[in-house]
């Protein structure tokens, strides 16, 4: 686990929720030690990767519960040199660690860690995670055993919204395409889509983290496409200043082929905007089995909004099921029974 702003807010979260109860966190190998003293949690930080899988095995091998976000190869590795205790360790089952498997073909260190990626999954004791459609492929793919276990994982995963809820009138249709310059978003995609579509509209994109590349030709593309209609977000915002501009978004396109960007999908759902994903998704039969209103791009794009009666029904279920009561009555059934 490294240090960032998901990481602080999380254990902030379990700190004031009563769900925490101490215990240690183990940083990524080299990461810093510089986390906050009142986390309640003593940090251990290996400054290389030999005596990061040494502090591994003694602490897991100690422990009671090991929750283990993110399987890098760090974590890989020593929990297949200490399958013992694998029977007590938490997948909180992230998108990447479970959808490596589409590429473990594609290079030769990917074809080298698929069989140790697989021996760790299928011993697990316990998966983690608010998707039914990841559970399945972690079972489908890699023979996963373990006990599924339902938890939003993070606060980024409740509805969030913004302090001042009154949205600013705006004349022009605002379309959030993507979350990343991660390449799985397939923005050129979703350009040649929108091209094609009559209308005055914006086109927003957040480019502020992800692969550089894919930003520079995401940026090109959408530039020649859509010239000052195109509004590519570059530096990372305060994360009120986010929700605000979220709040002023009318329709959000996550063309993603995998479970991605929950976080943006959820509170955007939550504050009454029209959402297209793809309909083979895991997160679209996520929100079909609770009765929340999704656009399939499999039917195309067009930027008609969302009926305030639909609006009005989706942000109901959202703030039922997407809670940070909820994610705390979850943590506590975790790390307490």
């Amino acid at each position: 686990m490294a240090r960032s702003h998901i990481t602080e807010h999380f254990f902030d979260f379990l700190k004031t929720s009563g769900a925490g109860r101490g215990g240690y966190i183990l940083l990524g190998p080299g990461k810093s030690a510089d986390w906050p003293r009142d986390s309640g949690y003593t940090v251990v930080a290996p400054r290389n990767r030999i005596t990061w899988i040494l502090a591994h095995i003694y602490l897991a091998t100690r422990a009671q519960r090991i929750f283990v976000h993110g399987l890098s190869k760090s974590i890989l590795f020593s929990t297949a040199l200490t399958p013992w205790v694998l029977s007590k360790c938490y997948w909180l089952i992230w998108g990447g660690d479970l959808y490596a498997y589409r590429h473990r073909r594609a290079s030769r260190n990917n074809r080298a860690v698929e069989p140790v990626r697989r021996f760790v999954i299928k011993r697990i004791g316990h998966l983690v995670t608010y998707v039914p459609g990841d559970v399945a492929r972690a079972r489908q793919w890699y023979g996963a055993r373990g006990q599924w276990h339902e938890c939003l994982l993070y606060p980024g995963n409740t509805v969030q919204l913004p302090a001042e809820s009154q949205e600013a009138p705006h004349s022009i249709i605002r379309v959030l395409v993507g979350n990343s310059a991660d390449p799985e978003n397939n923005h050129l995609e979703t350009f040649a889509e929108l091209s094609r579509i009559g209308g005055d509209f914006t086109v927003h994109v957040p480019l502020a983290y992800g692969d550089a590349a894919n930003r520079e030709r995401v940026m090109r593309v959408g530039q020649e496409l859509f010239g000052d209609r195109f509004m590519p977000i570059l530096g990372m915002m305060p994360f009120g200043e986010y929700l605000a501009f979220l709040q002023s978004i009318d329709i959000a396109i996550f063309n993603h082929k995998r479970q991605q960007a929950m976080g943006n999908t959820i509170s955007l759902l939550g504050m009454g905007k029209r959402v297209f994903i793809r309909s083979q998704t895991p997160q679209w039969d996520l929100f079909k089995e609770f009765g929340v209103t999704v656009s399939a791009l499999d039917n195309g794009i067009d930027l008609n909004l969302m009926s305030e009666n639909l609006a009005e029904a989706n942000k109901s279920t959202i703030a039922t099921r997407f809670s940070l009561r909820v994610l705390s009555e979850q943590w506590k059934r975790l790390l307490d029974d």
